[in-house]
Order: structure tokens, then sequence, then C-alpha cells
């Protein structure tokens, strides 16, 4: 049902005949076959080579050395900050200071995306940008604690830590906000080249739009199962000279808009605006209108649509990041597109309904 850019569907792990338990990454051919005790596994050299060869077609070895991969992971890049929430009791009047809850946590659409990965059990790798100050710590524990793998975050003492401070209505819709993610700036296209090799062996990379052009246009160079998360209509647009580089893109109404200029305000005009970025090279898109559902398409000619399911929001604050995660979770496992709209809507859905905006 889907295209992927680099040719080769992932397939399911197989069986190479080698055992598991070698735990050199330098594994010789000549030990392996029989000389060897730590390592032999019985069999001849040429019968070595043919089993190495196979696992080079799968992806599990990498290259000289014979350096076999580990599990397969994924790598999330972008905004990583603390969520101010300020969530009004009673309708908002505006020049005035209303009554309510205020909530901190971490947030970021990276952020939420990785941990919301992680907590599926997939391997996740998050690159993104703290400051050395409290709220960067903030961001590092809740977010380690969550499964995800920090070793690649970027500390700097030149910017705070990002924060994104939001005010819902008693609704739950979000009315405004403001952000502040300048120290996204650090997360440039020398920060991307310095983690190649992480990129280069990810299953999925998923950038989201707080990047700037360079790293935009390194990311989708490196890798050819990007997925991207438009994040807001300023943002969006970024994407625009690379999106014939993009495997999956998940913008919502607003930002399809601000990337096609098709003003969408039903399903047909979803789907024009679906089939606008299929011809500029997205090989499959996910439309998200809020409650009204959700449009999908790709270059196979495929397309559906799906109803939102009747819920009372509480916040719709990274319902959206969830979604984009539940996309990335079904590719990985090879969920058809239709299993996987209805995982990223349910995802999104119980993102809605609870009162903190995802993993913590």
């Amino acid at each position: 049902m889907r295209r992927h850019r680099s040719g080769v569907r992932p397939r399911r792990e197989g069986h190479s005949g080698l055992r598991p338990e070698c735990s050199s990454p330098w594994i010789l051919l000549q030990p392996l076959a029989n000389y060897d005790p730590h390592y032999s596994v019985g069999i001849t050299r040429s019968s070595v080579a043919t089993h190495i060869s196979n696992l080079t077609a799968q992806g599990k070895e990498r290259g000289r050395g014979y350096v076999v991969a580990d599990e397969p992971y994924v790598v999330v890049i972008g905004g990583a900050n603390v969520d101010i929430e300020g969530r009004c009791s009673t309708p908002p009047l505006p020049h005035e200071s209303n009554i309510g809850d205020v909530a901190i946590s971490a947030g970021g659409v990276a952020r939420n995306i990785a941990a919301n990965l992680a907590s599926t059990g997939l391997q996740t790798h998050l690159i993104a940008a703290l400051g050395e100050d409290d709220h960067g710590q903030l961001i590092y524990n809740r977010t380690s604690s969550s499964g995800v793998d920090l070793s690649s975050v970027l500390w700097t003492s030149q910017h705070p830590t990002a924060t994104y401070l939001s005010i819902i209505d008693a609704n739950g819709e979000l009315l405004m906000a403001v952000n502040d993610m300048a120290i996204t700036a650090v997360v440039d296209r020398k920060a991307i080249a310095a983690r190649l090799e992480l990129l280069r062996h990810a299953r999925v990379v998923v950038v989201d739009c707080n990047v700037g052009d360079e790293a935009l246009d390194e990311i989708t160079s490196l890798s050819p199962t990007v997925f991207v998360d438009t994040t807001s209509v300023a943002k969006a647009p970024r994407i625009r000279p690379y999106l014939d580089r993009v495997h999956t893109l998940k913008p919502n109404r607003a930002e399809a808009t601000a990337l096609t200029g098709i003003d969408i305000h039903n399903t047909e005009t979803a789907r024009k605006a679906a089939q606008w970025l299929l011809d500029a090279g997205v090989a499959t898109v996910y439309l998200t209108l809020g409650p009204d559902g959700v449009v999908w398409a790709d270059q196979e000619g495929c397309e559906g649509f799906l109803s939102a399911p009747q819920i009372h929001a509480l916040s719709t604050t990274g319902a959206g990041d969830a979604f984009t995660a539940a996309l990335v979770q079904g590719f990985c496992n090879l969920t058809g597109p239709d299993e996987i709209v209805e995982l990223a809507t349910e995802q999104a859905a119980a993102i809605a309904t609870e009162l903190t905006p995802g993993p913590q």
C-alpha cells in the first residue's frame, strides 16, 4: 500500500544462520567458520560469506568489519521544551486575569513523539537542544524516565531551554500560545553531520519543523525514510523545498493550507491538498482535520478518510504528536495504512482526554 523511497520494503526479522550470542562487532569469516571455539558455527568459510551477504542485504550488517546492527531504532529530531499550560475554568475574558489552573510539564513536538514511541518498546533516540538550566534538567529527567535514549542531546549555555506557553479554554481547545524556541538553532547542519551514522542506520528518522532549513536539508538527504511533523503554521513552509525527500508528512488543516495555499474547509478540499503534496513528491500524507477526522493518501493511489471519535477533549496539546508517533509505530510494525490511521486516531484521542499532554 505504501511507496518506500529506498526501493526496499522493510522486512520482518529473519534467521541468519549465525549465532545471536556472538557479541564481538568485529567478527571475521574464518573464526566464524570453524577455528575459533567461541564463535564457531561449524560451517565452511564460503557458507559464512553467504550468510554475511544475506545479512548485508537485510540491513543487519554495517559494512566493513562485519559490524552487526543492533535492534531497529528510530531517531527523532527537533523541539524539546517546557510546557506551561494555563487552563481557563470559565469562558475566557480578554484583557482580564482569568481563573483556572496552571501546569508545567516536559513537552516539545519531537520530545513528545520520542516519549510516545519509547513507551511502545521501540528503541528511540532524541536529538534536541537543552539549556544548562533547571528546565533543561527537568526535560532530561522526565524524558529519560520514559525510556528515550538521550545520548545525542545537545547541551548549551548560549540559550535558555525552550518554553511553550499556552492558554486553553474550558473546552480543551487551544486559544493561543507563545513559544521561545531560539535554542533549536543549535540543532544545525554541523550537529546533524556529527550524528551521521546514527541517522543512516535508523529504521525511521522523524523530524519536526522547529529545526532550520539547513538542518532539514541535511536530515532529508541522509535517510530514505523521513517522517515530518509540520509543527505549526509559521514553521510548516520550511519543509516545502524538501517535500520530494519526505516519506510521510503529517500536517493539520492549517499547516496544510500554509504549505499548499488551498483553503481546507471540508474533506474534498482536504483531498485536494493531500494530492498537491503528493504531486510535490511526498510518498504518503496524513492530513488531520481535528474533530472532523483525517484524510490520507499515498503515491500508489490509495486514499481514505476516517472520522474522529466523539470525545470530550480536556486538551488537544500533544494529541498531534501522539498521532505522529503512532504513524511511525505502525510503519515499523509493517501495519497497513487503514490500521495505521485507526491506531493514530485512537492514540491522539487518548492524549486529548488526559489532563497531562502525553508521556512525561
